[in-house]
């Protein structure tokens, strides 16, 4: 890694400047493009599509479209852009390019076969905050399992979908079902073990040490 980005403090001053010493460099252009989808995001924040104000919204595309091109200009740097194309699919689910999302899923779906990530993330895209809705979660786990993906693969999409179920049930004051979901959720990730509890069980998480049903899990 280049020594300007050892620790803490990574500004948009730091990666202009790594660009300018390295203009060939992949990692420069892949770090620029997701320092902006990040922005976006944060400009974009986490409400519903239908109760997020147009003026964040517009934010979020702007910073967006800063993100796409250099993370555009990355795939021509190296001969495995899985990451580029993985933050590629961040953008295009975030204002609704089903087309490019399924396109972006299956070129990292080719690069990588086996892996989740991707898979998560579009997964994730499909949240009804997001503009998606159970419906398609559902059959996005369908889809995948048609196509081979892995036992834990698959544990992992249903777990992210039940997290959110979960998250919903708890806005429409509907504990009982949100617990139930919790669970699920929570006993899927037990089983899939590693960092994937830690990275996509945000909701359950929380919950698991407020929820007596859910003790068990507190961590």
């Amino acid at each position: 890694m280049c020594p300007l980005f050892r620790g803490k403090g990574k500004t948009l001053n730091n990666i202009q400047e790594w660009k300018r010493k390295f203009p060939s460099s992949y990692a420069a252009y892949l770090i620029k493009g997701t320092y902006f989808k990040r922005k976006g995001f944060d400009a974009r924040g986490d409400k519903y599509m239908a109760e997020t104000p147009m003026e964040n919204l517009e934010k979020m595309r702007e910073y967006h479209d800063i993100a796409k091109k250099e993370l555009t200009t990355s795939l021509k740097l190296t001969k495995k852009p899985f990451l580029s194309v993985f933050h590629l699919l961040g953008v295009s689910l975030a204002v609704g390019d089903d087309k490019t999302s399924l396109e972006l899923l299956e070129s990292a779906n080719k690069m990588l076969p086996g892996n989740t990530l991707a898979r998560n993330r579009y997964m994730r895209g499909l949240e009804p905050r997001w503009g998606g809705s159970y419906k398609q979660m559902k059959d996005f786990i369908a889809k995948s399992s048609a196509e081979g993906a892995s036992a834990v693969g698959i544990m992992q999409l249903e777990a992210i979908m039940y997290d959110d179920m979960g998250f919903t049930s708890i806005e429409r004051g509907e504990k009982g079902a949100a617990t139930k979901y919790f669970l699920k959720a929570l006993e899927l990730a037990q089983r899939v073990g590693g960092e994937f509890r830690k990275d996509f069980m945000t909701n359950s998480n929380y919950y698991s040490c407020r929820e007596p049903a859910l003790k068990k899990y507190c961590q």
